[in-house]
């Protein structure tokens, strides 16, 4: 099943169980981001450097995942987020084909690291998902927000979930999600930023983004 089936699938479940009143907030906050959109890096863009611990404690650096060959980086909001969780499965599935062609997945959220080794032990991701304390990565990316009042209280409410709590982090702060293919050369050559959640692209998509990179050479 392609991810936007699996996508589909899940903005159907979850549209049904949405009072209206909620279905509202959370629409006006979607419309608050995308009026953010203009800050994120996009292609062209040279890719910010940065040296994160993975689930492992381990550093990782954009710099030296470069000296192995392309970087497809996803940012996600975190293992709370089913639609997320569909997109880290569904780029696992292609993990294989990314690194035959030279690139290596990383997935980065500012959930704390405990949280995330749980998370890829329980999937068995092929692939390191880094710690961004307080969101720093992502909001240098131009993807950072926190939450506003009316949609923390909603998040605390009715869906009883603590953002600051998985974040062992004092804000509710999040990353707007996107994937972003990154060349050797440190540019981003492709970006994908959308402040709706519940739509990711198609990892194929960025697979054939990493094969014209490859017969380019790039």
């Amino acid at each position: 099943m392609a991810l936007s089936e699996k996508l589909a699938a899940l903005r159907d479940a979850f549209g049904k169980r949405l009072k209206p009143d909620i279905a509202v907030a959370m629409e006006r906050h979607l419309e608050e981001l995308r009026a953010r959109l203009s800050g994120a890096i996009k292609a062209g863009d040279p890719a910010l450097p940065f040296e994160l611990e993975n689930q492992h404690g381990e550093r990782v650096s954009l710099s030296e995942l470069l000296t192995r060959g392309p970087v497809v980086l996803s940012f996600y909001r975190g293992s709370w987020c089913p639609y997320c969780n569909a997109e880290l499965v569904a780029l696992d599935d292609v993990a294989d084909e990314i690194r035959s062609l030279g690139a290596t997945v990383v997935a980065i959220s500012p959930q704390n690291r405990d949280n995330s080794r749980a998370f890829v032990d329980q999937l068995g991701l092929k692939f390191d998902v880094l710690h961004d304390r307080s969101n720093a990565v992502a909001a240098a990316y131009g993807l950072g927000y926190e939450f506003p009042a009316y949609l923390r209280e909603l998040y605390e409410g009715t869906f009883r979930l603590d953002i600051a709590a998985i974040n062992d982090d004092a804000t509710w702060k999040l990353p707007i999600p996107a994937r972003f293919v990154i060349g050797t050369d440190g540019a981003v050559v492709d970006a994908r930023v959308d402040p709706d959640y519940r739509y990711r692209p198609e990892p194929a998509e960025t697979v054939a983004v990493l094969r014209g990179m490859l017969a380019g050479r790039r």
